[in-house]
């Protein structure tokens, strides 16, 4: 399992931004985390995924779910790597009009970042419907939600605001490292 994700020297500039509802524990977990919604420009994500080398993502969801999450692996009846990368690989990078939370390599891309680390993700990396500790299924079903359904208005224009006038990012919200 490593396969870079990008050509060798990719480097992507952009601003992301995250709301985040959560309760102070009292306990040894400190906080628990109710609802993170994370912001990306749509040119960034198209950016992002466009550029991934063709195999590396269902390279990577697939060894992460054979050696992080074995009952997963177990579920999706793969008979090997070969399988369950043909099966990963003839998904979308992401769908309609920028979504990466449905049955797309985004969605296993990104939590595979976090089923490396915390197996309670694994269910999220299966490309079959399968429920989380939670009773959520995702990456399945996009939600298609758009920003003005995750963030308020004011939010938008705070995030617009400082990405043009802060951080330079006048026409696409991102760049390459260099500009």
């Amino acid at each position: 399992m490593s396969a870079d994700l990008y050509p060798e020297n990719t480097c992507f500039e952009t601003a992301v931004a995250f709301a985040s509802r959560f309760k102070l524990t009292g306990d040894e977990t400190f906080v628990t985390f109710e609802k993170i919604n994370l912001f990306y420009f749509l040119s960034q994500l198209n950016n992002f995924f466009s550029s991934v080398k063709d195999g590396a993502v269902a390279e990577r969801v697939c060894g992460i779910m054979e050696e992080n999450c074995e009952d997963v692996w177990t579920e999706n009846a793969f008979a090997n790597q070969t399988e369950c990368q043909a099966t990963v690989d003839s998904m979308p990078k992401i769908e309609g009009e920028g979504y990466a939370d449905g049955r797309t390599q985004g969605c296993r891309w990104l939590h595979s970042v976090f089923a490396k680390e915390n197996e309670r993700h694994c269910p999220h990396i299966s490309t079959i419907p399968l429920e989380d500790s939670d009773g959520s299924i995702k990456c399945q079903e996009s939600q298609a939600k758009i920003e003005s359904d995750l963030f308020s208005e004011a939010e938008l224009d705070f995030i617009y605001d400082i990405s043009r006038n802060e951080l330079g990012y006048v026409d696409s919200f991102n760049k390459s490292c260099g500009d």
